[in-house]
């Protein structure tokens, strides 16, 4: 799904968006934009390296899962909040 190397000193990544849309997750324009499309590679381009405690895809696909869990908890803990506050106001100008 990403991909990262070293070149000429600095990391650099690749984003499979199609591997990213198989396992439900959406990346980012932004970030796609500043990532090298797969399979663009030229021969003078260094293999990418695994680096050491890197997640496997089951991990990260879990990571993803409880990322956008906990955003939509998030999310909902905000409409809660506004809600309860539209309440109070409503309950406030019926006691006038």
């Amino acid at each position: 799904m990403i991909a990262f190397s070293v070149e000429e000193g600095k990391v650099r990544f690749e984003i499979n968006e199609e591997a990213a849309r198989r396992d439900g997750l959406k990346i980012d324009s932004k970030l796609l934009v500043l990532a090298k499309a797969p399979g663009r590679r030229n021969e003078r381009q260094p293999a990418p390296v695994a680096f050491p405690g890197a997640l496997d895809p089951a991990q990260t696909h879990a990571a993803g899962v409880l990322t956008s869990t906990l955003a939509l908890l998030l999310a909902s803990c905000g409409f809660m909040v506004f809600d309860l506050i539209d309440f109070r106001s409503d309950l406030a100008r019926e006691s006038r």
